[in-house]
């Protein structure tokens, strides 16, 4: 019975990685020409460079 579990888990936690993945590829496209502090070939900030950090925050173990 604890197999199951486990393995479902596992399900949910593979699911929730490719959901997170999806929403961070499309935000990055969309925001792809907008950059809050533009320094050419040094750095680019944007919006989506926040995303790791809030989902490693909300959904890690």
């Amino acid at each position: 019975m604890g197999e199951g579990l486990a393995q479902r888990n596992k399900t949910e936690k593979l699911t929730v990685a490719a959901l997170l993945t999806a929403v961070f590829a499309v935000t990055a496209l969309l925001f792809k020409g907008f950059v809050i502090i533009p320094i050419p070939s040094i750095t680019e900030l944007r919006p989506v460079n926040a995303f790791p950090l809030i989902f490693g925050l909300l959904f890690s173990n």
